[in-house]
């Protein structure tokens, strides 16, 4: 069995309670998830504005893989939408960096 070669984390959004929720797995320690969500939005900058329709969901989920030995980071999502992905990135991303304070 060959050993995955990229370190990665999983973030599950929730919007059905009063309060956005967030639960997180992953093999990536939370003080580093920060750098890597910082550098993919960095890197999504002037990509244009995604035109898609997002799925209407209660619970979103965005999983992030980072790849050291070429430095490429891959997100896939359910929400249909990169906007509606950034937006739960950049909240987690809030979330975080107020936790780890």
């Amino acid at each position: 069995m060959e050993e995955k070669k990229y370190l990665w984390f999983m973030i599950t959004y929730s919007k059905k309670a009063k309060k956005y929720q967030f639960r997180s797995k992953g093999n990536v320690k939370p003080n580093n998830r920060i750098s890597i969500i910082e550098a993919f939005l960095q890197d999504q900058i002037g990509k244009g504005k995604d035109e898609s329709k997002r799925n209407e969901k209660d619970v979103y989920h965005v999983k992030l893989r980072w790849h050291p030995e070429n430095d490429t980071i891959v997100v896939k999502s359910d929400t249909g939408n990169k906007g509606l992905t950034a937006g739960i990135l950049m909240a987690y991303l809030k979330k975080l960096s107020i936790t780890l304070k």
